[in-house]
């Protein structure tokens, strides 16, 4: 999640990985159980796919 600005997090999955993002800060980034249970496979895909995009430029 880290190249990524806080507004394409937010676009991603409904927010669920902005959500988890400001609950921590970055390097002890720790992601609660009901954050993790929320988070389905097309969550992850979406999130790769933008990490992808973002680190070709």
């Amino acid at each position: 999640m880290r190249p990524l600005s806080v507004l394409a997090l937010v676009s991603i999955a409904n927010g669920i990985f902005a959500k988890i993002r400001f609950r921590s800060s970055w390097p002890d980034l720790r992601v609660q159980m009901a954050d993790a249970q929320n988070v389905q496979v097309n969550d992850v895909i979406a999130l790769v796919d933008r990490v992808q995009q973002v680190r070709s430029r």
